[in-house]
């Protein structure tokens, strides 16, 4: 027997046989067409019988049951520690360029730009799952507190802040409003300078854009607000439009903010009160809505009012005129746009609406795209670090957190080695301790017996042999006197 082969010198010679006539080393024989007896073919059935029960035999070596090979653990390579690699297996430099392309067109575009530029071969998966997750790591750092600093000694400018919100396309929950706050810069007025430029009282904006409602994104803007100083700045503005959220929003920051309802927007609720009033019937001269706005920019709403009072009274009741009027006359008080002018305040939200085009509508609001929330927050914190132009500083922070969390990672690898030794070594010390603690047992059991044994049979107690004198050598003179070598 060979293993669980049995050997029969037989089988191995037609076996032998069959492979030299296979090979032509032996002519095959005539075949004849005569008709096999029943002996031959019982004879015939017993050898492939037996042939597939050497097969089976055989085979059997081949298909023991295996024991599954444990998970290996993850590890990193020192060297890629060395040299700051990602975990993704791209360098640093082709994974930045990747999350950044990633974040300005869709991801099959950013794949292929990737591929032309650096030559390197990724998927549009791949795109997709680094830019998210460099975006939710860029989300989360922009949401953290940031330290107040000492109060500068120079005198800050008048800021300006502008919030609004615009609607994008969340899978499984339809149109959902994305919150986004703007704060810049407001120059000073001057005298001299052309019409064009007064429009434009604002300068450095930075943008901030999330999918939340109300309270979160007022409290997620702590950390922008507080970058841009806002709450040290002498005078604030705010404009925007009449909608509630905004005014809990700005009492939360900046409740002595000066706040201004955006001109377009009461431009469009006056534009509607003049269109239902044609549609009732009523004839309006055809610069009606432009001598209306003149008058409410330059001579502030006053007038305004009373007129608009008085169509709606002449034309009869409507939702629609009843409602608007109602909206204007709330926000009086946010309409004197020849007080803000003379004080330098914009009476746009300009900045703000641009903002929805540059960091929402150029990259979430492609044909057919559809997001969950998570990620349109992720792709909104990367559109903000490129619109805010700090890009560097924060991919830098997220590279050293990347870090820094891969070095937790070794640290909890190390931790978990040495409690698997220590899991290990427990049951074998604790085995050791209770053989030890029971040769000391048995032991002391011994020599109490052979005690008791002397005791009952008053045998004399053997004295070990006395300890014999050290024997130095007589030919090492510096050992001793050489004559007491043997004594």
């Amino acid at each position: 027997m060979r293993g669980s082969v049995a050997y029969d010198h037989g089988w191995s010679k037609i076996w032998l046989s069959k492979v030299k006539r296979a090979i032509g080393l032996i002519p095959k024989a005539q075949t004849h067409l005569s008709a096999p007896t029943v002996g031959e073919r019982c004879a015939s059935e017993a050898s492939k019988a037996e042939i597939s029960r050497v097969a089976e035999e055989a085979g059997s070596l081949w298909n023991a049951s295996l024991h599954a090979v444990p998970t290996a653990d993850t590890a990193f390579f020192p060297l890629d520690r060395e040299l700051k690699l990602e975990r993704s297996g791209l360098t640093p430099h082709a994974h930045e360029c990747l999350v950044r392309l990633g974040a300005w067109m869709p991801f099959v575009h950013a794949a292929e730009e990737v591929e032309a530029i650096l030559g390197v071969q990724v998927s549009q998966s791949t795109v997709r799952r680094l830019t998210e997750e460099a975006g939710k790591l860029c989300c989360h750092q922009q949401q953290e507190p940031i330290a107040h600093a000492s109060p500068p000694r120079t005198a800050l400018p008048a800021m300006a802040m502008s919030a609004d919100g615009a609607m994008v396309h969340i899978r499984g929950n339809g149109w959902q409003e994305v919150k986004t706050l703007v704060i810049g810069k407001v120059k000073p007025l001057q005298a001299t300078a052309r019409k064009r430029d007064q429009e434009r009282r604002t300068s450095d904006h930075t943008v901030f854009s999330r999918l939340a409602d109300a309270e979160t994104f007022a409290e997620m803007c702590t950390g922008e607000i507080s970058r841009r100083g806002i709450d040290q700045a002498p005078k604030v503005c705010a404009v925007q439009d009449g909608a509630l959220w905004l005014q809990g929003f700005v009492d939360e920051h900046r409740h002595d903010a000066v706040r201004i309802l955006d001109f377009s927007h009461a431009a469009q609720y006056v534009s509607e009160i003049g269109e239902e009033v044609r549609t009732r019937g009523g004839h309006l001269p055809t610069d009606w809505l432009l001598g209306i706005l003149h008058r409410l920019k330059h001579e502030g709403p006053s007038r305004v009012l009373k007129h608009l009072c008085w169509l709606v009274e002449r034309f009869g009741p409507s939702a629609i005129l009843q409602g608007n009027l109602s909206y204007l006359l709330k926000r009086e008080a946010q309409m004197q746009y020849p007080t803000y002018q003379a004080a330098g305040w914009p009476i746009g939200s300009g900045m703000v609406e641009s903002a929805h085009k540059r960091v929402l509508q150029a990259r979430l609001k492609g044909a057919g795209m559809q997001w969950t929330a998570p990620n349109v927050n992720a792709m909104l914190a990367l559109r903000v670090t490129i619109d805010n132009d700090r890009w560097d500083h924060e991919w830098q922070e997220r590279r050293d957190l990347h870090l820094k969390h891969q070095h937790q990672r070794v640290l909890d690898r190390q931790s978990r080695q040495q409690q698997q030794a220590l899991e290990t070594l427990k049951p074998l010390v604790i085995r050791f301790l209770l053989l030890q603690a029971h040769c000391l047992l048995a032991k002391r059991a011994l020599t109490g017996r052979a005690r008791e044994e002397v005791a009952n049979h008053s045998l004399p107690v053997v004295a070990p042999p006395p300890a014999l004198p050290r024997r130095r050598s007589a030919f090492n003179p510096w050992r001793g006197d050489p004559s007491k070598a043997f004594v």
